[in-house]
């Protein structure tokens, strides 16, 4: 995503759309490029604050997930997680819980090993003055069992966006679960925004 930040021209924006994890990569992306952003919108994501390290929401919503079922946690020499296999029993019990079966099965077979990056994310990497003025929107995801509301309405309190959004329904991944809903809503978001 840095890359295409750079690649583009002067005076063109972006809406930048981060899902998930993603929301720490859009967050880096407004650190470095605030005047080539016209929103960043957080679809169920980890949306940071700027007065702790970002690791501090991952290590929290690692320890709010109460069972990882058939996933896999690789752990370092000093016993901090370095990267994470969902489980096919976790992803239909947990991401796409309200996706359909046709989803379901594709991301068992598509699923790969994640980084973590705890220690990347231990640092202070966020200001106010950069990301803190990029216009932001949080999508919250109704039914989503991995970042469960109670968790996306504590990031929202505690890094208030200019505006939130509600999809009934919908699971960790929204796309599969509600992908019209999720359409209209990213649409709206543009038009006001863009």
């Amino acid at each position: 995503m840095m890359d295409f930040m750079v690649s583009l021209p002067n005076g063109e924006n972006v809406v930048l759309v981060g899902h998930s994890y993603g929301g720490f990569s859009i967050s880096l992306a407004m650190e470095c490029f605030l005047e080539k952003i016209s929103v960043a919108v957080y679809l169920t994501a980890f949306m940071p604050n700027c007065s702790a390290p970002p690791a501090t929401l991952l290590q929290q919503s690692l320890s709010a997930i109460s069972s990882f079922l058939d996933s896999e946690i690789v752990y370092d020499s000093s016993n901090l997680p370095v990267s994470l296999l969902f489980g096919p029993k976790f992803l239909v019990a947990n991401v796409y819980n309200d996706s359909p079966r046709k989803d379901q099965e594709l991301a068992k077979t598509l699923v790969r090993r994640a980084g973590i990056y705890l220690n990347d994310l231990s640092k202070p990497l966020l200001t106010k003055n950069k990301y803190g003025s990029v216009t932001r929107v949080f999508i919250i995801s109704g039914d989503d069992l991995t970042l469960t509301v109670d968790f996306q309405k504590y990031m929202i309190e505690n890094s208030p966006p200019k505006e939130v959004k509600f999809i009934a329904g919908s699971d960790h991944m929204v796309m599969t679960s509600k992908p019209i809903q999720l359409y209209l809503t990213l649409q709206q978001i543009a038009y006001k925004y863009g």
